[in-house]
């Protein structure tokens, strides 16, 4: 967990298939969204401490907020994670794109908007 700050514990950490209503947080790779929803998976109750990551997102379940897309930096290492994106139909949509090549960036220490145009890229989206 030391280079994620929060890892899957076998026999305590939970998950669930579904709905998830996410939170963003105040991070710069959240910049301008509010709130996002998404079919897909959710972990929780992990091990490691909280206080080491940089929140992005979370989502609430068994009635308390948990994480699920963070950041942790780590001397020169960058580990950005996200919980979501187990399901094809998440990488459709133009908007977890953009967090994902955020994060994308900010781990390799680029300009967080340096692939925003890719995420329209075959993406599925309704007129």
């Amino acid at each position: 967990s030391c280079c994620l700050g929060l890892a899957w514990r076998g026999g305590a950490s939970k998950f669930r298939h579904g709905p998830l209503d996410l939170k963003l947080h105040d991070h710069p790779l959240s910049k301008g969204f509010g709130k996002l929803g998404f079919i897909d998976e959710s972990y929780w109750n992990l091990v490691g401490d909280a206080k080491d990551i940089q929140l992005l997102a979370s989502g609430v379940e068994e009635g308390v907020a948990q994480p699920l897309i963070w950041t942790r930096q780590q001397g020169k290492g960058r580990a950005f994670v996200s919980i979501p994106g187990h399901y094809t139909w998440t990488f459709d949509d133009p908007l977890f794109r953009v967090l994902i090549l955020r994060g994308i960036c900010w781990s390799a220490g680029q300009p967080m908007d340096r692939m925003a145009e890719l995420a329209m890229v075959g993406a599925r989206v309704l007129d």
